[in-house]
């Protein structure tokens, strides 16, 4: 019964986080070759930054108990794209592992705390 309430607490966190994993672990061609001015701009890093960003926005807005579970949140979310990058290094689907990218996924997520964090303060001083 437990399981099913969290599930259902946080159906679209664990649903865009299922979009994550099929975007990150899903074979495909090169895209950098395909896009090559994106080598220059990173492009790879900001959508990861981006995937994490609201990976973290969509938590925070199901979450009841945002400031007692932040720190498991970044934490669970570090765990998550350091065991991406590290199926991407293993599995034979031709995936980068990068530490950059998993730099990019903390990126993200802290980013978005400090912005769910700053609306927060707005909102309480309103």
């Amino acid at each position: 019964m437990q399981m099913l309430k969290f599930l259902n607490q946080y159906k679209k966190t664990i649903g865009f986080l299922v979009l994550i994993f099929i975007l990150c672990l899903s074979p495909s061609p090169s895209v950098s070759k395909k896009l090559g001015w994106t080598i220059s701009f990173g492009f790879d890093k900001w959508v990861h930054a981006g995937l994490y960003f609201i990976l973290f926005l969509i938590w925070s807005t199901e979450s009841k108990h945002f400031h007692r579970s932040v720190v498991y949140f970044v934490v669970t979310a570090t765990i998550i794209g350091a065991g991406i990058e590290f199926l991407q290094r293993i599995a034979p689907f031709h995936r980068s592992a990068e530490l950059a990218d998993f730099f990019a996924d903390i990126s993200g997520v802290l980013f978005g705390y400090f912005v769910t964090v700053q609306k927060r303060l707005r909102k309480s001083a309103e």
